[in-house]
């Protein structure tokens, strides 16, 4: 009854972020910042414990925010960013994807476009691809008459 919904699964999906700030086709790749990536998940986890850890022994404040921002920053560069293309060098040319590069690149972002990319990376939906096959209209599912009564 429910197979199709196995096409809502973000598994080793990816989206494109842009960022047409740091030049016209310049785009990051990434992957879902959540249980989807394992790899992030569980370091993730390992980071986020520590600090509410923290947390229960005093207030939180901005500066335990510019933390969580900085963590999330490392985890990006090392699980999330996955790919990207024209992103602009300082002496010029374009700068090749790398795992070092990721890290560097999401260690230099500013805040707001730092935030674009975690924001992204949050949001399932942006991982699904359910292409041309759409799912089924829920009225056509639920088996519903025109009138809009169900039909038993």
């Amino acid at each position: 009854m429910f197979a199709h919904l196995s096409k809502l699964d973000i598994s080793d999906k990816t989206h494109w972020v842009e960022f047409p700030e740091i030049h016209p086709d310049a785009r990051v790749q990434i992957l879902a910042a959540g249980e989807s990536n394992p790899a992030y998940f569980s370091a993730a986890l390992r980071k986020y414990g520590q600090q509410k850890a923290k947390a229960k022994t005093r207030q939180l404040s901005v500066a335990d925010f510019d933390e969580a921002r900085e963590s999330e920053r490392d985890l990006f560069g090392r699980f999330v960013v996955i790919s990207w293309e024209s992103l602009p060098a300082k002496e010029g040319g374009m700068v090749p994807f790398s795992r070092e590069n990721a890290m560097d690149l999401c260690a230099h972002l500013p805040d707001w476009l730092f935030d674009r990319l975690r924001h992204r990376a949050n949001e399932p939906s942006n991982f699904l691809d359910i292409g041309e096959d759409p799912l089924p209209d829920a009225a056509e599912l639920a088996k519903n008459s025109e009138s809009g009564s169900a039909t038993i």
